[in-house]
């Protein structure tokens, strides 16, 4: 398994990805998936700059089997950089290998030395992981900010 930056010959496999995990672990699976705007938004993500990024982990075959995305920009309130990690998604046949810490490590590194941000804000959207995710985060030195909460209308 190899880190590459996210290009476009990697998108149907993090189109499928997103769709696969949007439609089957996340909240906002009910809201359903328009395609061409999800394809549009992870195509932002393969045009690649100190704001921006999107890194895939491929299989032998060259099939990315994971991706992480970001972007950074200042916060509102101060001259501080902030990451933000948009979408990280790893196929669930390769969740239990190294692949998604590489991934993750991978961001962290990008948001710090090309970014050059002072914080980096990752989340989650699966239905089932808040202690998981928690333990995870507060293992890498991270501490919870704020929390979110989502109603139909």
């Amino acid at each position: 398994m190899e880190l590459q930056l996210a290009e476009w010959k990697h998108h149907s496999d993090v189109f499928e990805l997103a769709v696969d995990f949007i439609t089957n672990e996340s909240i906002y699976g009910e809201a359903g998936i328009d395609e061409t705007k999800l394809s549009e938004h992870l195509s932002k993500f393969y045009e690649h700059s100190p704001d921006k990024i999107g890194i895939v982990l491929v299989d032998d075959e060259g099939t990315a089997r994971g991706f992480i995305a970001g972007q950074a920009q200042e916060m509102p309130f101060s001259k501080q950089r902030l990451a933000l990690e948009i979408g990280w998604f790893m196929h669930k046949d390769y969740r239990k290998s190294s692949g998604g810490m590489k991934l993750f490590n991978a961001f962290q590194t990008w948001a710090k030395d090309i970014a050059e941000c002072e914080f980096i804000s990752m989340s989650s959207i699966k239905n089932d992981s808040s202690d998981k995710v928690r333990s995870l985060y507060q293992k890498k030195g991270y501490r919870e900010a704020e929390l979110i909460f989502l109603k139909g209308m």
